[in-house]
Order: C-alpha cells, then structure tokens, then sequence
C-alpha cells in the first residue's frame, strides 16, 4: 500500500463522511490516474463494517460511470452484512433499504433481472412486517413497480404501483403531513 492509501483510509476510520465524499469527488475528478481507485478500494476494504458501508454508499452518486460498479460491490457487501448481523425478524426495515439500494445500483448498471429480483426481496421482506410498517411495504412496491416496467412487464408495473398508492392513501388519511406527498409521487 502506498502512503497515501494509508493516510486516506486512516482518516476515514476518524472522519467517515465527509472523507467519503471528498473520496468521492476524487475518483470523479481525477479520472487519468487509477491512484483515487485504489485508495477508493482500500477504504471500503478496511471498513467493512455495516455503519462504514451505509456511509460510503450514502456519498456515491446514484449515475456514475467511474464507480458504478464499485457502488454495486458496496451495495451487495451492505446486504451481506444486514443478513449476517441479525435475523430478518428484527431488523427487516435495514434489510429492505438495502435490497432497495442494491437494485437501483444493479440497474443503473444494466443488470435488470438481477435488480427485479433484489426488489421482490424487498417487497417479500416488508409483506410479513407490512402491519407496523406499511409504508416500507408501499416503497418497496414503487421500486419494484420501476423494476418491472424497465423489463417491459407494464401491467405488473401498473399493478405494484397501485398497490403502494393504495397504502399511501390510507396512511396519508391518519397521518396527512408525512405521506400526501408520497401519495401524489405513486400516483
């Protein structure tokens, strides 16, 4: 490792964000040397952790070329590690974000099948816990609904989408603030 790979994940392990964002940034800028790449690597290597995986995926942006597949790597170790830190009956709403996640970055990177099945995950995670949490439930159907109509599947779409308007219709009854909005984006 060279010093600078040292220096550069020393001071992630301090700092975290805004270490990460500047990474980030790095990568982005300086695209004719391979160094930020390596640096990028060691980095998320070193910190494997579930909080220091969520931070680093939390800087990369939702459309880039030079990190996509970084990105997909991070989203799939954030998974890997929500699976491995506790049981599904405890902490779905993690798991379902990060299956979430995890699609999005499959599909930004064209991988649409393997995406469609992250997102059906979700929604399986969140159905056996849509009680307390609808809507996890309800944008975890948006997603998948996205996911399908990608494929071209346009009535599984149609259906998935009004299924996440429906709950966001009864949550936006009893709690108006938080969800109205969410309801008008699903419809």
């Amino acid at each position: 490792r060279s010093r600078q790979t040292q220096f550069v994940t020393r001071w992630f392990a301090r700092v975290h964000g805004s270490v990460a964002a500047t990474l980030v940034r790095t990568v982005q800028d300086y695209r004719t040397t391979e160094e930020p790449l390596r640096w990028f690597d060691a980095v998320a290597q070193t910190n494997a952790d579930l909080d220091s995986l969520w931070e680093i995926s939390a800087q990369l942006p939702t459309e880039t070329l030079r990190l996509r597949d970084r990105s997909v790597k991070v989203s799939e170790l954030i998974v890997k590690r929500v699976r491995e830190e506790s049981v599904v009956d405890t902490n779905h709403p993690r798991l379902a974000a990060a299956l979430r996640g995890l699609a999005a970055r499959l599909r930004d990177v064209g991988r649409r099948e393997e995406a469609l099945k992250r997102a059906q995950e979700a929604v399986e995670v969140c159905r056996k816990f849509a009680a307390t949490e609808p809507s996890d439930l309800a944008g975890s159907l948006l997603s998948l609904g996205a996911m399908l109509n990608d494929l071209g599947r346009r009535e599984e779409a149609f259906a998935s989408g009004q299924e996440a308007a429906h709950i966001y219709r009864e949550l936006a009854l009893s709690r108006p603030d938080p969800f109205r909005a969410r309801l008008a984006m699903s419809l």
